[in-house]
């Protein structure tokens, strides 16, 4: 997964424009076939997988390629209730679904991309939030092999722009760049 922070931006907390390559592999013997999802709101009840409701923007842009083949995205709305105001149900996007088909014992390469508007729940502070998703993958067969994030930002990675708030602080920082590794989770 890949995020490049843009320089400048209209909106008034920025962007991401954000990329992630997925292999996936079909252990059984027979083809899958299935509609794919990827969460499009920011945050999820960790128990029904439902979106819940949350300031920060969904993804409005995804785009999905499927083995290099461009796959037609269709989106899910989910009913949240709004935590400001008279707390309103709303309609949000949840999940932006795909087809896709896992031939027996082969690898099928999914990747998305789209535009992550940043966050911040703290305007005094300055920080900005761009928030990713790992918990659902928690429905895959075994755990994640492997998993790579990437983030590049415009300006030198220091203790004053990024949070000391990732798994036991397992990340590398060059310059603009912050790496973080996972494997077997």
């Amino acid at each position: 997964v890949t995020f490049d922070v843009g320089t400048a931006s209209a909106y008034k907390y920025g962007f991401a424009k954000v990329s992630a390559t997925f292999q996936m592999h079909n252990q059984g013997s027979q083809d899958e076939k299935m509609t794919a999802r990827f969460p499009l709101c920011a945050y999820y009840n960790g128990y029904m997988v439902k979106c819940m409701w949350s300031p920060e923007p969904s993804i409005d842009d995804l785009a999905v390629w499927v083995n290099g083949v461009w796959a037609p995205v269709t989106n899910t709305q989910e009913t949240v209730t709004e935590m400001l105001g008279d707390n309103p149900k709303i309609d949000i996007p949840a999940w932006g679904n795909f087809p896709v088909t896992f031939p027996a014992g082969k690898d099928v390469v999914i990747k998305v991309a789209y535009t992550a508007l940043g966050y911040s729940s703290d305007i005094q502070s300055g920080l900005v939030e761009f928030n990713y998703i790992l918990q659902t993958g928690a429905g895959w067969n075994g755990p994640i092999g492997r998993a790579d994030f990437y983030f590049h930002l415009p300006y030198e990675i220091n203790q004053r722009n990024v949070t000391q708030y990732s798994p036991k602080n397992s990340w590398e920082i060059t310059g603009n760049d912050l790496h973080w590794h996972a494997e077997n989770f």
